[in-house]
């Protein structure tokens, strides 16, 4: 189990993010509004992270001009899901910001845009540090 350390107020999900507005003029907050309807029809749990993560759970303005779009995908059953990252992936690229979206499975970690493409190994970011996992064995 997590322990919260003292100086932690409150622990906010990318999840409970994605309802949150910012009506700041920045290109990442506006490709965050163009996403959520594309991210909300793959049925996945999903949340902005980064900097405009940042800036909606505290309300101050982080987010920068330059800023990409961090986002998380929790997936279930990767390989099934599979088709619908990638469909989504090349939709995330149209947006006006650039985006970064990390998809969370039970083992770890993968960056959508590894998965998404033809790459035979793909980086896992795990609890005890990242290594390369051959695409075959995605589960």
């Amino acid at each position: 189990m997590y322990s919260q350390p003292d100086d932690v107020h409150t622990l906010v999900t990318p999840e409970s993010l994605t309802c949150s507005i910012s009506t700041r003029s920045v290109a990442a907050i506006h490709a965050l509004r163009l996403a959520r309807p594309l991210l909300d029809a793959t049925g996945l749990g999903w949340g902005p992270t980064g900097s405009v993560g940042f800036e909606l759970a505290t309300g101050k303005p982080t987010a920068t001009p330059d800023s990409d779009l961090d986002l998380l995908i929790r997936a279930d059953d990767l390989r099934n899901e599979l088709p619908l990252l990638t469909s989504l992936h090349h939709q995330l690229r149209a947006l006006p910001a650039r985006v970064d979206c990390l998809v969370e499975t039970a083992s770890g970690a993968l960056a959508l845009a590894e998965l998404a493409d033809s790459r035979t190994d793909l980086l896992l970011r795990t609890p005890g540090g990242p290594c390369l996992v051959a695409r075959s064995r995605l589960s």
